[in-house]
């Protein structure tokens, strides 16, 4: 009966370790999404200002 106990401390551990690894990789994957939309709106930004002072 303790093995079922060990196995089952076990696989608790696994599925904790594997959902803090997922939350990381999540936040590691938002965190570069952020960076890359801030970089557009700054483009989106420069081209629209660029419009204003040449109207064409």
């Amino acid at each position: 009966m303790s093995w079922i106990a060990t196995l089952l401390l076990a696989v608790i551990v696994w599925l904790l370790w594997r959902i803090a690894r997922n939350t990381g990789d999540a936040l590691d994957r938002q965190a570069a999404m952020q960076t890359e939309l801030t970089s557009i709106e700054r483009r989106l930004a420069r081209l629209e200002a660029g419009k204003e002072e040449n109207p064409g």
